[in-house]
């Protein structure tokens, strides 16, 4: 999607000089820092609410007047965090990212000045 919105762009880089492999390398950074933010943020929410799983369960009962456990024998939601598997699973989420920017920095590199330019009219 980015590549689509920023051809313009991407044809003006390229009418200044920049390389195919200088804007593949500008889209997979870019898609590498968002990974990284959303790797990030998600491992910390996901470890968070699993060392808090009785609490937000408690939480959601109490706010949406719920009783999640009424038809059911568990009285309790046990939660191990092991950090071997977080950081695997984190990892191995950024790397995918990663990896599927790799496709749109290749389209983004043959962009040529003329379609972007003539897209943005």
């Amino acid at each position: 999607m980015v590549v689509t919105d920023k051809k313009a762009e991407i044809a003006i880089l390229k009418t200044i000089g920049a390389t195919p492999r200088m804007i593949r390398q500008m889209f997979v950074v870019q898609g590498g820092l968002i990974a990284l933010v959303g790797v990030s943020v998600g491992g910390a929410l996901g470890v968070l609410g699993a060392l808090n799983v009785g609490w937000l369960s408690g939480w959601v009962d109490r706010t949406f007047d719920l009783n999640l456990f009424a038809n059911y024998y568990v009285t309790q939601l046990p939660a191990q965090v092991h950090g071997l598997e977080v950081v695997s699973i984190m990892l191995i989420s950024a790397l995918l990212a990663v990896l599927a920017t790799l496709y749109p920095a290749h389209k983004a590199a043959k962009v040529l000045p003329v379609q972007g330019l003539r897209s943005d009219a």
